[in-house]
């Protein structure tokens, strides 16, 4: 089967391809331009740490299993048929609970996916069930570590917030907390990371982004 494209981002392609006889999901890493020399260790670094945290979370059911590595900037990875979150309708609770089950799981291995602001990163299968992909922003920290237990509270944070989005479900009072004991963070975070990183990989990474009503806190 020809390469079919997924998704042309500004750091990476993603194509639906086949592997060994079956459909399989081939990412590969591009950079920019501007920085010809340093281009192809910045790519083989990207698709290594995803590719690793990929391996760390193998056996989780829920999480995209990766399948090979043949080039330092590429790596496969299983496809899995479905829909992004976004174009699904809207899904029942059951689903978010099973979706925060995954995002434990993650946790209790240490592992944070720091992008589940953006719905597209959660495709919903034809039996209903949810899968996570794109861990490019993933990392493993130690479980107990102070970084690691916030990091993983804004994980939560994020699939509680796209589930009142999408079904209105309002936050319960546990949820509640959790919500409020993250506000001033999540705004410190907006200010000395997130907008000037976006603006620095606007200027490295040219290009469009599309945004969906989702992918900024409110």
């Amino acid at each position: 089967m020809p390469a079919e494209l997924l998704k042309g981002g500004r750091l990476a392609r993603t194509e639906k391809v086949l592997f060994r006889g079956a459909p399989a999901v081939r990412k590969t890493l591009r950079t920019t331009p501007r920085l010809p020399l340093l281009s192809p260790a910045i790519e083989g670094w990207l698709a290594g740490r995803e590719w690793r945290q990929l391996r760390r979370a193998e056996g989780i059911p829920g999480v995209v299993r990766p399948l090979a590595r043949p080039a330092p900037g590429v790596f496969l990875r299983e496809w899995v048929p479905g829909v992004v979150l976004p174009r699904a309708s809207p899904p029942p609770r059951a689903f978010y609970d099973e979706l925060l089950a995954i995002v434990r799981a993650l946790h209790g291995r240490g592992i944070t996916h720091n992008d589940l602001h953006k719905e597209a990163n959660v495709i919903v299968r034809p039996d209903g069930h949810p899968v996570l992909i794109d861990f490019q922003l993933s990392i493993t920290l130690p479980v107990d570590s102070a970084l690691n237990r916030l990091l993983a509270r804004f994980d939560v944070y994020h699939v509680l917030k796209n589930r009142r989005h999408r079904t209105g479900i309002p936050f319960d009072p546990a949820e509640q907390a959790l919500v409020d004991s993250t506000r001033r963070l999540r705004g410190i975070h907006r200010l000395t990371l997130k907008v000037p990183m976006n603006l620095l990989t606007r200027r490295l990474f040219p290009g469009a982004l599309r945004k969906l009503p989702t992918d900024t806190d409110p």
